[in-house]
């Protein structure tokens, strides 16, 4: 496809992406006001960090998104977490790189940015297939398991 009909094919799910996104930033936002409520920031983000794949593959509003990417974490916290680790840590290795770079070298600026970009230009893409496959992945398993049986590392509610 042209880059203009890829556009147009993906503005549809916008509508609820960007409403999702931005409901993420203000409740994340929010909790880290307070030291005390980093670790529940940290645990919605991880359970909402496949709403962009979600709405890239599903769509729907973003209170969809969000459920969606919550059900498929469930019972898979750390598994997410320790993946979108790798994701974080690829893309914060420009700016790590830049920076030693203008520690160690006095390079200029521009060069820094240049040396900054060419890592980003491997580095985002690599986030993105890295959360493209956590999200396949997950709604495989979840289609894999029995109806009614949790999870592994889910809790089972006793009557």
């Amino acid at each position: 496809p042209r880059p203009l009909a890829a556009y147009r094919a993906i503005l549809p799910r916008l509508r609820g992406l960007i409403p999702a996104m931005v409901l993420i930033a203000v409740i994340a936002g929010t909790l880290t006001l307070s030291v005390i409520f980093i670790p529940v920031a940290v645990w919605l983000l991880v359970r909402w960090s496949l709403a962009g794949a979600v709405a890239g593959t599903e769509g729907g509003p973003a209170l969809r998104l969000l459920r969606r990417s919550a059900e498929l974490a469930r019972g898979r916290w750390w598994r997410m977490a320790s993946i979108l680790l790798v994701a974080v840590i690829a893309l914060l290795l420009g700016p790590a790189i830049g920076v030693a770079f203008l520690i160690f070298t006095g390079a200029s600026f521009d060069f820094v940015n240049l040396i900054a970009g060419v890592v980003y230009v491997a580095a985002v893409p690599l986030s993105a297939v890295l959360t493209t496959y956590l999200y396949y992945d997950l709604r495989e398993r979840r289609r894999a398991e029995p109806a009614g049986e949790p999870a592994a590392g889910e809790a089972v509610a006793s009557a």
